[in-house]
């Protein structure tokens, strides 16, 4: 009984130790997030991904949301087709996109800061913790434009941060179906959309 009572309290301990260890890096790997983001310093996000975990997580999730939606008898089937998901999320969730995120900021979003793309930093569970992106969130008190009252709900992707080794690394990335392009596209499309007047 006396070693199982151990057992338990060890559990425990290591739970506890990685819940604390979420708890005091969430807001520390945001800033750094957030900072490399603004300086454009593609190693620093690239390294805070586990790029084959999220692939193989986003390809799971959003071929599962799919299936639902189609086996729902909607009207309209939003999203790509289940078929085309693997080759959806292998070309947009790779290293070498960063740089084109960081081309489009600027271009669709003049007015925001970067830190007005975080809408929720939280625990996850007892392991991790969750930091929710999307529309940028003009800050309170501030005359720019505000953002749509459904657009914190809908227009935001939530990455599933945990420990990876020593470091926290994204291992999840949940995306709104309909988020979800249907599509993929070549250089010469993407040079074209970076080459146009911001909106």
């Amino acid at each position: 009984m006396r070693i199982i009572l151990i057992g338990i309290a060890c559990v425990a301990l290591y739970r506890g130790a990685h819940t604390l260890a979420a708890f005091t890096a969430k807001e520390r790997i945001v800033e750094e997030l957030v900072a490399a983001a603004k300086d454009e310093d593609r190693a620093t996000v690239e390294d805070r991904v586990d790029w084959g975990s999220i692939r193989d997580f986003a390809k799971a999730d959003l071929k599962r949301k799919s299936e639902a939606v189609r086996a729902g008898g909607q009207g309209v089937a939003l999203g790509p087709h289940p078929s085309k998901i693997d080759e959806i999320v292998d070309f947009y969730v790779q290293p070498e996109n960063i740089d084109l995120l960081f081309a489009l900021r600027p271009k669709v979003f003049p007015k925001f800061e970067t830190r007005d793309f975080v809408h929720r930093v939280s625990l996850r569970g007892l392991d991790g913790f969750e930091v929710t992106i999307g529309y940028p969130k003009a800050p309170e008190g501030s005359d720019r434009f505000q953002q749509p009252v459904f657009s914190e709900q809908l227009l935001a992707i939530t990455f599933v941060f945990r420990l990876d080794g020593w470091t926290w690394r994204a291992k999840e990335m949940h995306v709104p179906l309909f988020m979800t392009p249907v599509n993929i596209f070549s250089d010469e499309d993407i040079e074209r959309f970076l080459s146009r007047n911001a909106p």
